[in-house]
């Protein structure tokens, strides 16, 4: 009953864990509320749409499709275009900085879209934000196909 009690202060009343387990106390089965709830809070699919980059939010179940992680800073670093940007101390900006952007955004895009397909995953976010979801890690995959 008090577990029924605990997810209905979750999800309903807007609780977190800790106003709840508050509220409840120990669980009959020995174990705390806190950790009971804590588990359900882990098992719920988490994507911050604002870190997103390749693919729809709308589009996905996370419960069913292949959901992938990028570190996009270690993917930039190994774009020519973004190399020459770091090397040659390129002011932000500028024409050139603009063009070298556009040029090497062009590419990161097209690398993702190359390895989405390859790899059959619906998404693809930027590593830290996703969780309660199984994830592949394509930062190498995409590194090695620019």
């Amino acid at each position: 009953m008090k577990k029924i009690i605990a997810l209905i202060l979750v999800s309903f009343a807007g609780a977190n864990v800790v106003q709840a387990a508050q509220c409840l106390g120990p669980i009959n089965d020995g174990s705390m509320a806190t950790s009971f709830l804590q588990e359900q809070e882990k098992e719920k699919p988490k994507v911050d749409a604002n870190k997103v980059r390749h693919g729809s939010l709308a589009d996905v179940d996370l419960a069913k499709d292949k959901i992938a992680v990028v570190d996009s800073k270690k993917v930039y670093l190994e774009i020519p275009a973004y190399k020459a940007i770091v090397k040659d101390k390129i002011k932000k900006g500028s024409a050139r900085y603009i063009k070298l952007m556009e040029e090497a955004t062009a590419l990161y895009r097209a690398t993702l879209e190359k390895i989405a397909n390859k790899e059959t995953v619906k998404l693809i976010v930027e590593v830290g934000g996703v969780s309660g979801v199984k994830t592949t890690d394509v930062t190498d995959a995409i590194i090695d196909a620019l």
